[in-house]
């Protein structure tokens, strides 16, 4: 955690901010050790604060080693507090994640100086220590059981929303602590939308079936989608499968270190545009 906050402290440094205040849930938890949905973190050049109400004090206890201070009252009437009192005059702020309302209060009742800041534990975020490594590779692996089960569900009558149903029992039942979002399956025409909620759709003959599914594990996620098809498959349907697997491929060939994103994307594109020119 030490070398994770010194390294915000140096972007601190940079855009002179006497403290950042840190409000997504994600980046807390990367920061504090606590995974909660309403949290708070104030770090200053010297020190490391963890704000929560009396809901997640005694959790915060035992996930953190940083100073915890329980929340009273309106946040940014407690915030600005601390800020007063500290005389801090221009604070970093994750604005995607504090609304415009709360952060004109702060900004009212401590007269501070506001510094948008978003991107900062992100971009410290990139690099990922082995313990991490291990977790993310966790949750893949769960995943990947969880496609491979999948695959036996799908049975001609069966829903969208039972064969979604079965896979987020099995990733519970296999160590997953949670989805990483909720378990999409899409059937025929459903198969279309990329966000496609699962429904009481009866899987049919002929039909591509869309699986996007993913596990949380300690706090880090995996996501993974496969396209299914059902026979008798059409010879269209068959084609368009094989392009984007031999896209796929083509593309995977090309991942290496320092490659960039834009190459590997455009080596997928250029096989497809080749059998679906627009």
């Amino acid at each position: 955690m030490k070398s994770r906050l010194s390294e915000l402290r140096k972007s601190m440094n940079l855009a002179k901010a006497e403290a950042y205040l840190i409000k997504k849930p994600e980046n807390v938890f990367y920061l504090s050790g606590l995974n909660a949905t309403e949290s708070s973190m104030l770090i200053t050049p010297k020190s490391a604060y963890l704000i929560v109400d009396s809901r997640y004090y005694l959790k915060a206890k035992k996930s953190s080693k940083l100073t915890i201070l329980l929340l009273e009252g309106r946040f940014e009437e407690f915030l600005a507090n601390i800020l007063k009192r500290r005389q801090i005059k221009r604070l970093a702020i994750e604005s995607n994640f504090l609304s415009y309302k709360k952060a004109k209060a702060i900004e009212k009742k401590s007269s501070v100086k506001l510094i948008e800041a978003d991107g900062w534990v992100e971009k410290v975020r990139q690099k990922k220590s082995s313990k991490e490594l291990t977790k993310i590779k966790k949750a893949a692996k769960i995943a990947d059981k969880a496609m491979a089960y999948a695959k036996h569900l799908l049975s001609l009558g069966a829903t969208e929303l039972a064969v979604a149903k079965k896979i987020e029992c099995f990733m519970r039942e296999n160590d997953g602590r949670g989805e990483s979002f909720e378990t999409i399956v899409a059937s025929g025409p459903n198969s279309s939308l990329p966000h496609h909620t699962s429904a009481n759709r009866h899987i049919k003959p002929g039909d591509s079936v869309v699986i996007d599914l993913g596990v949380k594990v300690d706090g880090y996620v995996s996501d993974i989608t496969r396209t299914f098809l059902i026979e008798p498959v059409s010879q269209s349907s068959r084609k368009l499968y094989q392009t984007c697997l031999d896209a796929q491929k083509k593309s995977l060939k090309k991942v290496k270190t320092k490659e960039k994103l834009a190459d590997i994307d455009r080596e997928a594109r250029v096989l497809i545009d080749s059998q679906y020119p627009s």
